[in-house]
């Protein structure tokens, strides 16, 4: 069952993808290294995200048999997976935008480590989503400088 009733609000705000240009690690970046799959996004709610999207994301890869990182599945393809799979749920929600405002991106850790994460903009603003671990994070500066891909 996907959970998808509860993602976006009915009329909950609906954005053009030029929208997120007012966010620094997006304005940085665009258009070099911006993607923009769709024209429009719906933007999640925190509660969705955090009280139901993510403990069906951490089933899905129960159910997949993914029980945490390995070379075979590392931090980019947990990103890519939480976005792929909160866009199957925005497709069976009310949202009248093409997309949901999820992004996978790039950047290096302030260890010199290359990590892939998600970035989320929600009714509350942006979040920095770690996808292994459901936890917010705050980027510092020069994590979020070191942004070197983002795919909405």
């Amino acid at each position: 069952m996907l959970y998808y009733q509860e993602s976006v609000k009915p009329n909950m705000q609906k954005v053009k993808n030029l929208h997120f240009l007012k966010y620094p690690f997006v304005a940085r970046n665009y258009p070099a290294k911006v993607i923009f799959s769709d024209n429009e996004y719906n933007l999640p709610t925190y509660s969705y995200i955090f009280n139901k999207f993510y403990p069906y994301f951490q089933k899905e890869l129960f159910r997949l048999k993914i029980d945490g990182w390995s070379q075979k599945f590392d931090c980019e393809d947990f990103a890519k997976l939480f976005k792929t799979l909160i866009q199957a749920c925005h497709a069976q929600s009310k949202g009248n935008a093409e997309g949901i405002a999820v992004a996978e991106i790039h950047y290096k850790r302030e260890d010199g480590v290359n990590h892939a994460i998600n970035a989320i903009i929600t009714d509350k603003g942006l979040i920095f989503l770690e996808p292994q671990t459901g936890e917010s994070l705050v980027l510092t500066e020069n994590e979020e400088k070191s942004i070197y891909y983002v795919n909405f």
